[in-house]
């Protein structure tokens, strides 16, 4: 048996929070786990040694392993580790900061009675409502449980193999599904309303499959349904891929030549000390720090380090993002607050696997899971939209 100190997305106290497991796992790796009651997902910190575990207390199992590697970069790993101490959360709450909310499934689970007669009170009511033998959701069984501590009960008469517990962990963002209408051509048609005739000849004028929201502004679904109902169209639903961020076409870029201001703030920047410094910029509005981003930008790139650009949410704006994409292209990925669970999740992967080099968006870009960073520019730094006092 082997055992695992997890981060939880939880406030504690303690250093650390031990699972057992049969399994080894990766540190950084996502897993599930029942916590004071409630089953979530945490986050692999290190194996613990059995000569430090204290005597006499017994350990829960996690539950599941999500992933056979990290989920997060070790720097980012280590950034948490930094986060808890300095601002005085826990581990899990700073790491959990860092995730896509669709890497969190949604947990749900089953219950039903398969041990002997009860004999407790609290057992006694869980029995009576799962007296027909069948699953329950966890929920609905919980309803009707009141006046007991309902957890305690069940993981009870779970570990005392009296009820059987069965949980699903499902994505949060689901495969979209997509009705698609199939054209049957038999050698007889049936007899046919003038609508229902002028629907048909429609539709067998196109493809033999379509995408049923391709016609649903000349053809009712009344019609469509009756259609249907005579063989003579198949509604059949098919999984496809939702749509990424939509980025705007490539634009030829205008030489600009820069300023001697601009020639000499970059050279400053881009001088060749080993070690991090900091360069601060002043310049109103419109007085050319864009382009001078987009020089040391370019720099960097060519060393083969990768960039992090903050924007305050208000000033992440189309026009923003266009004058970089006109630079560098699909090397960009987004992160900001209009973004879907899923396409946020998207960018995230695209960074991960390193098709992006680029990362613009507000103040949680700064934990996208970038490597080799060598450039990190908070545009507008003064702006109090940078600072949260909540997680």
């Amino acid at each position: 048996m082997l055992y695992y100190s997890v981060w939880l997305p939880v406030k504690t106290d303690l250093d650390d929070i031990i699972y057992k497991s049969e399994e080894q796992i990766c540190h950084g790796a996502r897993l599930i786990v029942s916590f004071n009651r409630r089953i979530m997902t945490g986050i692999c910190d290190r194996e613990i040694s059995l000569s430090a575990l204290s005597t006499g207390i017994t350990y829960k199992p996690v539950l599941e392993v999500l992933d056979k590697d990290s989920i997060l970069p070790s720097l980012l790993l280590e950034m948490a580790q930094w986060m808890s101490r300095y601002y005085k959360c826990s581990p899990g709450s700073a790491v959990f900061a860092m995730l896509p909310s669709v890497l969190m499934p949604e947990i749900a689970s089953q219950i039903r009675w398969i041990g002997s007669e009860p004999d407790t009170p609290e057992m006694i009511k869980l029995h009576t409502a799962l007296a027909d033998g069948q699953f329950h959701l966890l929920k609905d069984v919980r309803s009707v449980c009141k006046g007991i501590p309902f957890y305690k009960t069940m993981e009870q008469a779970e570990a005392n193999q009296m009820v059987e517990v069965k949980r699903s962990f499902d994505a949060r963002v689901k495969p979209k599904t997509v009705n698609f209408l199939q054209i049957q051509k038999p050698d007889i048609l049936p007899e046919l309303t003038p609508k229902q005739t002028a629907a048909y000849e429609l539709l067998c004028a196109g493809k033999d499959e379509i995408p049923m929201s391709s016609v649903t502004d000349e053809i009712s679904y009344a019609v469509l349904k009756a259609l249907v109902a005579k063989e003579l169209v198949k509604i059949v639903p098919r999984q496809v891929e939702r749509r990424a961020v939509v980025f705007p076409e490539i634009r030829s870029r205008k030489d600009i030549t820069l300023t001697d201001e601009q020639n000499t703030i970059i050279k400053s920047i881009i001088g060749k000390s080993e070690k991090p410094e900091v360069h601060l910029i002043y310049g109103i509005t419109g007085s050319g720090k864009t382009e001078v981003y987009i020089e040391v930008i370019r720099h960097y790139l060519k060393l083969g380090k990768n960039v992090i650009l903050l924007i305050p949410e208000i000033s992440l704006t189309p026009q923003m993002v266009d004058r970089f994409y006109g630079a560098f292209g699909s090397q960009i990925a987004i992160l900001h607050s209009q973004l879907s669970e899923r396409q946020r999740y998207e960018q995230w992967q695209s960074i991960r696997v390193g098709k992006c080099r680029i990362v613009i968006g507000a103040r949680s870009a700064i934990f996208a899971p970038l490597d080799r960073v060598g450039l990190i520019i908070v545009d507008e730094e003064h702006e109090q939209s940078y600072k949260q006092e909540n997680n």
